[in-house]
């Protein structure tokens, strides 16, 4: 018997629930959304999320191929974890200023963040970012 992909089914479950709560509540949705993201709610809380699961992940987890190198605890374990955490902070914070970007300018219109660009690069802006962002999560799983 197959073994049940617990990260697809939590992503399942999330979409779904996102898109129900969406199609109930829409306008309160959208300044809920707004917000969370204009003032740094979701930014704050990945961060978080990126900076625990990779220490702790390096403290359980520790790699085979560089435990072999010489001062691996000293140096490369922590250079490896900084540019880890530099890494992901940074894919997920541009994620989500992208993100927040392209919402505000298409669902709210009341402020303009690319002047020159048409309908279909804002969602294809918003789509990339909304990927980049559940990579970075499920990644960190």
């Amino acid at each position: 018997m197959q073994k049940v992909n617990l990260k697809f089914v939590f992503v399942v479950i999330f979409l779904t629930v996102f898109a129900l709560v969406k199609l109930a509540y829409p306008n309160q949705f959208n300044w809920v959304l707004r917000d969370s993201l204009e003032n740094g709610w979701f930014s704050k809380l990945l961060i978080c999320y990126v900076i625990i699961t990779i220490i702790g992940h390096s403290l359980v987890f520790p790699d085979p191929v560089l435990l072999k190198v010489t001062g691996y605890r000293m140096i490369v374990k922590p250079l490896d974890v900084l540019l880890n955490i530099g890494t992901y902070v940074a894919v997920s914070s541009t994620a989500l200023n992208l993100l927040k970007a392209t919402f505000i300018q298409k669902f709210f219109g009341d402020v303009i963040y690319f002047n020159n660009f048409e309908d279909l690069d804002i969602y294809t802006m918003m789509g990339v970012s909304v990927l980049l962002s559940f990579y970075v999560i499920i990644n960190m799983t």
